[in-house]
Order: C-alpha cells, then sequence, then structure tokens
C-alpha cells in the first residue's frame, strides 16, 4: 500500500476529528521525505492568509507513513530521532517555504 499525500491528509482529519467548524484547518500542502508525509495543522489565519499572530504553538507535527498509514505525533524538540530531508509538497505558500542557501 502507497498512501498519497490526499489520504495521509484525509487520515489526520480523521485521526484529530477536525470538524468543518472547527478554526484548525489542514492545507492542501504539506511535506515529504521517503518515510513520511508531514500534514500541517494550524489556523486557518495562519496556513492560508499567514499571518503570524495566529499560530497555535505547542501542537505536534503529524506524521503519516506511507507505507502503513500510521499517524505519528512528533514534538520535535522531545524527539530523539532526528526526521529529516522533508521537501515542499503542494502549492506551499512562499511564508513556510525552506530555502537554501548557496555559498
Amino acid at each position: 500500500m502507497t498512501v498519497t499525500f490526499e489520504q495521509a491528509r484525509q487520515i489526520v482529519i480523521d485521526y484529530i476529528g477536525l470538524k468543518s467548524d472547527d478554526n484548525l484547518i489542514a492545507p492542501l500542502w504539506g511535506s515529504e521525505n521517503d518515510e513520511y508525509w508531514s500534514i500541517p495543522i494550524n489556523t486557518r489565519e495562519y496556513l492560508i492568509e499567514c499571518r503570524d499572530d495566529y499560530m497555535m504553538v505547542g501542537g505536534p507535527a503529524y506524521l503519516v507513513n506511507k507505507v502503513t498509514g500510521q499517524v505519528r505525533e512528533c514534538f520535535f524538540q522531545n524527539e530523539e530521532e532526528d526526521i529529516d530531508g522533508f521537501r515542499d509538497y503542494g502549492y506551499v505558500p512562499v511564508f513556510f517555504r525552506e530555502y537554501e542557501v548557496d555559498g
């Protein structure tokens, strides 16, 4: 089984019980590495409108295994295992893009 981004997004929505009237959303973009999809969950104002003052802090990152579909909640500051190598997936707003500087 290979889990698509769209499936991973729905898995996280179901996992946390996100409802359409919640202020929290799962956008149509995220990131990935070879093993996981990373599905951002935060306020609409932060993820869509890119307004820093609406960022919800303290929540986990939701990672979905691309093979099993299992959700992993990560609090990166507490993780012993490094999970890196993520790259943008979908139309990630410039506000959230990671840039590498040459030189």
